[in-house]
This record gives structure tokens, C-alpha cells and sequence, in this order.
């Protein structure tokens, strides 16, 4: 073969090696599989205006409301003046506007520890126990109390934390934008189903904003994006929890061996891409909900380390191969501990796709042959001794 041939032959094997997709590889996710967005730390505690301040949600007056910026997972700890208590149901009356900033789900603790927790902290001072969760339907009418909500308790606790997991545009309902913040007018804790009994909570209790996470996303950016199989402009997964943010995931698959990692980059904005990631595994039942701490299982680390994606967009990263892992899962947990930065010019985490490979991929066959061509046209350069 003349050395014009060879390099012909040389282009286009090398163009088929970059056009072909990796080899002897599966990726484990697919788009019909359980996923959920967690944050593991805080980065940006919640605030609140002066005038929209937590003990505006226990002054039963609807003209008031409390607010906070802290948007999903936040809520407050109360501790009623009139004592321990056994709540048996609760109202809560609709703010002024916003109808997306309602609340779409809640989680009721108690406690009879003393309270520790700071205002705006994370609500982590004391030991709790969930009383009750489960979702909310509250009306599009604003200053309206809504139809109680029966608890099924009979614990007298001293102290009482409310938390709001989801909103209404995080579901995915009622509004066209994304909300900044949660808002309700009030809430009333009573002694007895249907709102009956006595209402415990009066102005002047001690009343402390709850922030447990940053983790929210656009309503089109949600963590299904993330495993879509689209790696187009429009699709990605974004958090706003930033560093310590990412996602559950439970694939229909069942127990699988993980051996490699590749994300695809998102459409703007490099400085939101991960730099850094923690891969976990776990075969216990998944009992944590989106936008948690997704601390509510036992997980095993399987493999963390840099990640360098490129400044093009939506295209694919190297591939980060751990092939000495040899458990089977059947859930598995990505943080992403930091970003490219600096957080002045990235309010988020961002991505275009994950794919978690069942093993380390291979090099497709055309450029292993490109690589013998390479090999031979360079032995072949060689001058003779």
C-alpha cells in the first residue's frame, strides 16, 4: 500500500473512531426509572423579608403571611406557650399571592427536647419524630383557610416542626414560572380531627424559620432530564442547591454492577458544570424524598473524583472508569461536591445527561484498528538501520 493509500485509510478509520459510540457497555438508566433531587448539605440558608416573618404564620390573621427564600424543604419549629399537646389535625389558610409558592406536600414532626435549632437553620438541633406526611391541594383563592387535615397522633409533644418537601410548580401544576420562595398566610394546630378541639398555636410562641436544603429545579429542568436519552438544548437536569446536589436513582434493571460514569455537558453556562463527583450504592429500600439531605439509607461509597467535561456544549465527557468495583446495587446516589465556578457565575449544578455504564466501555473496534494502522504507519516511518 502506497503511503497516500495509508493515509486516506488513516482519515477515515480516525473519523469512524469518533463518530463511533463506545463499546461493550450498557447503560443501567433509563428514562422510566425511580429518580429524585437531593442536597446533602446547605449551602445558602433561608431568608425571609422583615415584614413576612415567621410569627406572621401562627397570628391567624390572613392579611399576614410568612415567606421564605429558602423555596423547597423549608417551614418552622413552634413551641406553643399552652404546653405539650396532642395534635390531631391542622389548617393552613392560602397567602395573598403566588398561587406557585404554595405548598404541595408537608412533613409533621414533634419533639419534647428543648429547641437548639437557630432561626433559619436547618432544623437539625433536636430529635424528632414524623408524625405524619403527605400531599397538599391547596386552593387557587388566596387568604383562604383550606379544609383540615386529620393527624392521626396521640403523643403530646412540647414542640412542633412543620416542613414543606414540594411546591405547586415543582409538581408541575397551577403556574408558568418557577417560584423564588414558600408562602402561607397561616397555620393552626388543633387537639381534635376536623379542626375541632382547641387551636394551640397564639402570637407570641416561640416561632423559628426551618431551612434543611437549597435542592429546587426549573420545572423543565427536573432530575427525569438527567436520564432522558436526549442530550439535546433542551433537555437537562439543573439544582440550585449547587454544590452537594444530585439524585437517587433506583433502575428498573434491578441489582446492577457499576463500572463507569459519563456525563453529557448542558446548553450554557460552563460555570455550572460538575467538577467533582461521590457515587454511592445501596440495596436497602429507598425511604428518601425529593429535595432531602437522601441521608435516609444506608449507602456504600463506591467511587468519587474529579470530573473534567468540556467547555463545548452538550456533548459527551470522558468516560470515568472504577472497574474494581464488584457489588451489585439496586439504588445508587450522585453528589456532585463542586462545581467548575466561580458560584458568582454559577447559581446552580447542571447537566445534560448521566449514563452508568455496567462496565468500564472499551474502545469500538475501528479505533482499535485505527490504532494498529497508527502503530504500523509509524514502524513503518522508521528509518533502517
Amino acid at each position: 500500500m502506497s503511503r497516500n493509500s495509508r493515509l486516506v485509510l488513516r482519515a477515515a478509520l480516525f473519523a469512524s473512531a469518533v463518530a463511533a459510540p463506545l463499546s461493550l457497555a450498557d447503560n443501567i438508566f433509563s428514562p422510566s426509572d425511580f429518580i429524585i433531587a437531593i442536597d446533602n448539605n446547605r449551602n445558602l440558608p433561608g431568608t425571609y423579608p422583615a415584614a413576612e416573618n415567621p410569627p406572621a404564620v401562627i397570628d391567624q390573621n390572613p392579611a399576614t403571611k410568612y415567606l421564605n427564600f429558602g423555596r423547597n424543604m423549608t417551614g418552622f419549629i413552634v413551641v406553643p406557650q399552652v404546653g405539650a399537646s396532642a395534635v390531631q389535625s391542622f389548617t393552613i389558610t392560602t397567602a395573598n399571592d403566588a398561587p406557585e409558592r404554595d405548598p404541595a406536600s408537608y412533613l409533621l414532626y414533634g419533639t419534647n427536647s428543648p429547641i437548639s435549632s437557630v432561626d433559619n437553620g436547618d432544623g437539625k438541633g433536636e430529635t424528632y419524630t414524623l408524625i405524619q406526611s403527605g400531599t397538599l391541594s391547596l386552593s387557587q383563592t388566596r387568604q383562604q383557610v383550606q379544609p383540615a387535615i386529620d393527624v392521626t397522633n396521640s403523643t403530646a409533644y412540647s414542640a412542633y416542626k412543620l416542613i414543606f418537601p414540594q411546591l405547586k410548580q415543582v409538581n408541575g401544576s397551577n403556574a408558568a414560572t418557577t417560584p423564588n420562595s414558600m408562602q402561607v398566610a397561616d397555620v393552626q394546630f388543633y387537639t381534635a380531627p376536623a379542626a375541632g378541639g382547641t387551636g394551640i398555636l397564639k402570637s407570641g410562641d416561640d416561632v423559628r424559620a426551618v431551612d434543611e436544603t437549597d435542592s429546587a429545579y426549573p420545572v423543565t429542568e427536573r432530575p427525569l432530564e438527567a436520564i432522558d436519552g436526549l442530550k439535546t438544548s433542551g433537555s437537562k437536569y439543573l439544582n440550585f442547591g449547587r454544590e452537594g446536589t444530585g439524585l437517587i436513582i433506583t433502575p428498573q434493571k434491578g441489582a446492577t454492577v457499576a463500572k463507569a460514569l459519563q456525563l453529557t455537558t448542558a446548553n450554557d453556562t460552563i460555570e455550572r458544570d460538575p467538577s467533582h463527583y461521590e457515587l454511592y450504592g445501596t440495596n436497602a429500600a429507598i425511604k428518601s424524598i425529593e429535595h432531602s439531605l437522601g441521608d435516609q439509607e444506608a449507602w456504600t461509597l463506591i467511587s468519587s473524583g474529579d470530573i473534567t467535561l468540556p467547555d463545548l456544549r452538550n456533548v459527551d465527557g470522558d468516560v470515568i472508569a472504577f472497574g474494581n468495583n464488584t457489588t451489585a446495587y439496586t439504588s445508587y446516589k450522585l453528589i456532585f461536591t463542586e462545581n467548575k465556578g466561580p458560584d458568582t457565575a454559577a447559581n446552580s449544578i447542571q447537566f445534560s445527561e448521566v449514563a452508568l455504564f455496567d462496565q468500564a466501555p472499551e474502545p469500538s473496534s475501528a479505533a482499535v484498528l485505527l490504532l494498529a494502522v497508527s502503530t504500523g504507519l509509524i514502524r513503518r516511518r522508521r528509518p533502517r538501520a
